[in-house]
């Protein structure tokens, strides 16, 4: 891997970098005076050919479960500011003087670590996304490498308030790392019993945003669940885009499965083994339904669940609940995705009836954070 290709700067803001005859790395970037080492490596993205692709079929031993950020090799990069080049050690973690304290998830790509500043952990903290390449099978670190140079160019692309903001990214000798803003609440599952009417509205709404912004921008998200949906105060994030896609315009179709059983739609199931195509914004738009189901029923769904049917069953039971979040929901829920509403035309919906207006304080609040994602001066990436 002599030459990593330069990818759309638009798209992306990868750097164009090439590696010399020892394989060091050459990264070719503008000048930048008197920045940090944070606000030198903010909002790019540094890639380096590693090891574990280039033919000793993954058996590095720097990488693993209980320290995922290889210490043992150091890959460094050339970083020109000014006249001058300055070089940078990777890991990440060493040169941005950031120390691991816990482990905060994981998932078949690698781990998700909190880190800190390693001399005041109240300085700041972020969550780091590591994908370990340190796989015996070269294809799954192939594919691996593959799906963070995705999540990491998608992640770049986009900027929502509702979206959670990738600082940087890096790949090491085993490894590669993505340093993302930090949620001390944690995933909404955590807190999904007890949930108000007007929090049900505002977390739905930030939700809602979300997807109409990322749809506006031709990217499907393909996994919104509970899990991936992170609390702060009073407002909520949406997280993780390794299964998101990019698609061109006119086109709005997908290839196979993907996502969580108990979110996707029925035509997503269907498509589970037999490379079957559908809708990737209405199925989008589904799991948006499914999602508010759980802010209605204060519970995550079962795999068997039948969403409509037992928020039916529990208002005919008597349970409390917003007559419109119950439409919205009937109308994301419904099973021909032909006739499903979409996000957009949801949040016009309640637009053009002023249906936010009637929720008082709380709807002027959310009735400006809808009408961004339509404003020229907000819809733009990092």
């Amino acid at each position: 891997m002599a030459h990593l290709k330069k990818q759309t700067q638009k798209e992306t803001n990868i750097l164009d970098m090439e590696t010399d005859a020892n394989h060091n790395l050459v990264v070719k970037t503008e000048p930048a005076k008197n920045l940090s080492s944070i606000q030198m490596l903010k909002n790019i993205i540094v890639y380096a050919a590693f090891e574990s692709l280039k033919g000793n079929n993954g058996n590095n031993t720097d990488c693993n479960v209980s320290s995922p950020i290889p210490t043992s090799k150091t890959l460094t990069l050339d970083i020109k500011t000014g006249a001058k080049y300055h070089r940078l050690p990777i890991p990440v973690f060493d040169f941005l003087k950031l120390k691991q304290t816990k482990i905060l998830g994981s998932g078949s790509n690698g781990q998700v670590l909190l880190v800190e500043d390693a001399t005041n952990s109240d300085k700041f903290k972020f969550a780091a996304k590591v994908f370990s390449f340190n796989n015996s099978d070269p294809k799954k670190n192939k594919n691996r490498l593959k799906t963070f140079h995705k999540e990491c160019g998608i992640l770049q692309s986009i900027k929502h308030e509702n979206i959670v903001e990738v600082v940087l990214g890096a790949v090491g000798p085993s490894y590669g790392v993505m340093m993302l803003q930090y949620f001390p609440d944690g995933p909404l599952y955590e807190h999904i019993s007890n949930i108000s009417d007007d929090l049900a509205w505002r977390y739905f709404i930030n939700i809602l945003s979300a997807v109409q912004y990322i749809h506006l921008k031709r990217i499907v998200h393909r996994d919104i669940k509970l899990d991936n949906i992170l609390v702060k105060h009073k407002d909520v994030f949406l997280t993780d885009f390794g299964l998101a896609e990019r698609l061109p315009a006119g086109g709005n179709f997908v290839i196979g499965f993907a996502g969580t059983d108990e979110f996707v739609a029925p035509e997503v199931l269907g498509a589970r083994g037999n490379f079957g195509y559908y809708d990737g914004f209405k199925a989008d738009s589904y799991a948006t339904g499914i999602y508010l189901w759980c802010l209605l029923m204060q519970s995550d769904p079962e795999l068997e669940t039948k969403c409509w049917a037992s928020l039916e069953k529990a208002i005919n039971s008597g349970k409390d609940m917003d007559p419109m979040l119950v439409e919205c929901a009937r109308l994301l829920l419904l099973e021909d995705p032909k006739e499903r509403v979409s996000v957009d035309d949801l949040l016009e919906g309640l637009k053009e009836n002023h249906i936010l207006d009637e929720l008082g304080e709380l709807g002027l609040e959310l009735s400006s954070k809808v009408n961004k994602n339509t404003d020229p001066g907000w819809n733009t990436p990092l």
